[in-house]
């Protein structure tokens, strides 16, 4: 309730907003006013949306439920329905920031006209009355907690939910040991890749990205910080069918061999190619000619095309090329940065997002005493915030046709996974090797 020494006037009209819309849609379709009466919100923050707020909170306390919807459309029939996707969250963070904007807005103008007279007097009615406008619009003043043992029924629908995808709730990476573990990237997950140069991290980077959108049809988003889109889409086509990448580079006639000669060539590659165009599900790329003047795409922007084109998985390549999205003194600063922003943001998108970065010197070194080892945490490059802010991180060795993936962390379940494969990356071919270690669900034996 506004505190009734509120100097601002909010008899004024205010501009209705679609946020208004929104609560009242996701409160009819719960079918419950909880996101009001948690949240300590009444009808000044719908000043668009008064009469129909106020017409529900009615029926629910007469009756003790949400009105039907044809009761409450034959109230409002002009009113708009439509689903809501946004979380209930977001939706009251929103309508607090609007509120909070037009009291402060509002407070400003009538400190103007106040200052014209008295610049002291307009300065101490200022003072007097923001603290009041903080205490109203306060988000964390308002969060109630989640009581986990009244709301056990939550839990326990998302298990059998759980139970019909078979144990792999999120996007898979179709690397069996891999997702027995991690039962697939999760909506809030920050996955790392992290290697020395040249052990082909954007190759399985990319490969991660691309068995979800084949398999599952997941909407695909690629920020190549380094390749050209065209690298980009040669390494898919070599990882979906197995062309040669060297030959579909260089541009050679036969693009693989068998035992008994040539095996695909030419004419096998334009026949997937007018395959591939009538794909549905949206794979996009954006590399370093999409961004203003062509300057380096920073955190910022990636998450505006993220917002914009909704996909349901992304990899960014790599960490090194991104700039900062605000001044920092170095470059570890600015890792921690981005790697902080990245965290933050996974939580607001809720979609999973794999981020490739390199691992430094120190690394190097300790391959040079033991040619199988994969890089630790604390060996990534210029920061340790990629290790602390990630949920996941795979950490790679290639060891000539064969590529050792190590799950250093796992933020959900168990870590210190080695994965070994056989690795031809010219033909973009990955073939799990058994191992005693693979063995990670043992009651399925039986």
């Amino acid at each position: 309730m506004v505190d009734e020494r509120y100097i601002v006037d909010e008899s004024e009209e205010r501009e209705v907003t679609l946020t208004e819309c929104q609560i009242i849609n996701y409160i009819l379709s719960n079918e419950s006013i909880s996101i009001i009466k948690d949240n300590n919100l009444d009808e000044s923050y719908f000043p668009g949306y008064r009469e129909e707020l106020l017409f529900i909170l009615k029926h629910h306390a007469k009756y003790g439920r949400v009105p039907h919807l044809s009761t409450f459309l034959g109230e409002f029939p002009d009113f708009d329905l439509f689903d809501i996707t946004e979380s209930p969250e977001a939706l009251v963070d929103k309508i607090r920031e609007e509120k909070g904007h037009y009291l402060v807005s509002t407070l400003l103008v009538e400190a103007n006209k106040r200052s014209r007279e008295n610049s002291i007097e307009a300065a101490k009615y200022i003072k007097d009355n923001i603290n009041l406008i903080l205490s109203e619009i306060n988000v964390l003043k308002h969060r109630e907690g989640y009581d986990i043992f009244k709301r056990a029924h939550e839990r326990a629908e998302l298990y059998l939910k759980k139970l019909d995808m078979e144990g792999i709730i999120g996007c898979i990476s179709n690397i069996k040991q891999l997702d027995q573990v991690t039962h697939g990237w999760l909506e809030n997950d920050f996955i790392s890749i992290t290697a020395r140069t040249q052990e082909g991290k954007s190759w399985i980077g990319e490969y991660l990205l691309l068995m979800p959108w084949l398999l599952q049809k997941k909407k695909a988003m690629l920020f190549s910080l380094e390749n050209t889109k065209e690298i980009v889409g040669y390494r898919a086509d070599t990882l979906l069918r197995h062309f040669s990448n060297d030959a579909l580079l260089s541009g050679k006639f036969v693009l693989s061999w068998d035992e008994k000669g040539p095996g695909m060539t030419k004419n096998d590659y334009l026949a997937y190619i007018e395959e591939a165009k009538n794909f549905d599900v949206p794979f996009l790329v954006f590399d370093r000619s999409d961004t203003p003047l062509e300057k380096p795409f920073t955190i910022e922007m990636i998450e505006e095309l993220i917002t914009f084109h909704e996909p349901d998985i992304v990899l960014i390549d790599q960490l090194s090329l991104l700039a900062p999205h605000k001044p920092t003194r170095s470059i570890r600063e600015t890792y921690v940065s981005i790697t902080r922003y990245i965290r933050e943001m996974v939580n607001r998108i809720h979609i999973p997002v794999i981020l490739i970065s390199q691992s430094g010197r120190e690394s190097a070194k300790m391959a040079m005493k033991d040619k199988e080892a994969t890089p630790e945490l604390h060996q990534i490059a210029e920061s340790d915030s990629v290790g602390q802010d990630s949920t996941r991180i795979l950490s790679l060795r290639n060891l000539d046709g064969l590529l050792k993936m190590s799950l250093k962390k796992n933020t959900f379940g168990r870590s210190g996974v080695d994965i070994m494969m056989k690795w031809d990356i010219d033909r973009g071919i990955l073939e799990e090797l058994a191992t005693e270690d693979a063995d990670v669900r043992p009651e399925e034996r039986f």
